[in-house]
C-alpha cells in the first residue's frame, strides 16, 4: 500500500471510530490494574474542570514538536482559561527548542502575552525534551510543590502521576485532542509509558 493509501485508509472516520471505540474499552479493562498499582489512588479527585483553591501556578508541556501545530494551542487556550479564572497565575511554559530559531516555550509566551498574559507571570523551560525532564525542572530548579498541568487528555495521567509521586500536590486540567487517525496511537503509547513509570518505581 502506498503512503498516500495508507494515510486516507487511516482518515476514514469509520476506522476512527472503531479504533476510538477499542480504546476506551482497553482504558476500561485497564481500571483494575490502574487500582492493584496505585495510579487511581495517586489521581482521584486530581483531574478537573476549574483552578483549584490556593492554586496559582500552571504547568504548560509542550507536544515534543520544532513547529506551530493545533495541539499546542489547545492546550495554551486551556491554560488561558484557568488565568481568567485568576489573573495572579504563575506560568511554567516547558517545550523543546531546536536550535534552529524555534522555541515551544518562546512561541507559548508569544502566544499568552498576546491575549494579555504578563510576561514577567511566565517562566520558561527549553529543556523540557521529555515529559519527566519537565517535571523534573519544575520541582527541582523551579521549586514547585503545588501546581495544576494543562497538557492532552491522553498525556494527563502520567502528567499528575508523575508530580504525585515526587511529592507535589498536583491537579491536571484535561484538553481534549482533536479526533484524527493517530489519537488512539497516543493513547495507548501514554499508557505504556505510565506503566514504565510506575514500575520503574518513580
Amino acid at each position: 500500500m502506498a503512503k498516500t493509501d495508507y494515510q486516507q485508509f487511516l482518515n476514514y472516520p469509520a476506522l476512527n471510530r472503531v479504533m476510538d471505540g477499542l480504546t476506551k474499552l482497553f482504558l476500561k479493562l485497564m481500571t483494575p490494574v490502574d487500582a492493584l498499582c496505585g495510579v487511581s489512588r495517586a489521581l482521584a479527585g486530581r483531574i478537573v474542570t476549574r483552578l483549584p483553591q490556593d492554586v496559582h501556578a500552571v504547568v504548560v508541556f509542550g507536544c515534543g514538536y520544532v513547529h506551530v501545530n493545533t495541539q499546542i494551542e489547545k492546550r495554551l487556550n486551556a491554560a488561558y482559561s484557568l488565568y481568567l479564572q485568576d489573573p495572579s497565575l504563575t506560568f511554567y511554559l516547558s517545550g523543546t527548542e531546536d536550535g534552529k530559531g524555534y522555541s515551544e516555550p518562546d512561541y507559548m509566551r508569544a502566544s499568552l502575552h498576546a491575549r494579555g498574559v504578563p510576561e514577567e507571570q511566565m517562566v520558561l523551560d527549553g529543556k523540557g525534551y521529555t515529559t519527566e525532564q519537565t517535571v523534573e525542572n519544575c520541582l527541582g530548579p523551579f521549586g514547585l510543590r503545588r501546581l495544576i498541568v494543562a497538557t492532552s487528555d491522553y498525556h494527563l495521567r502520567r502528567c499528575v502521576y508523575l508530580f504525585r509521586q515526587r511529592g507535589a500536590d498536583a491537579y491536571g486540567l484535561a484538553v481534549e485532542r482533536d479526533p484524527d487517525p493517530y489519537r488512539y496511537r497516543y493513547w495507548l503509547r501514554d499508557v505504556a509509558a505510565l506503566y514504565r513509570s510506575v514500575f520503574r518505581g518513580h
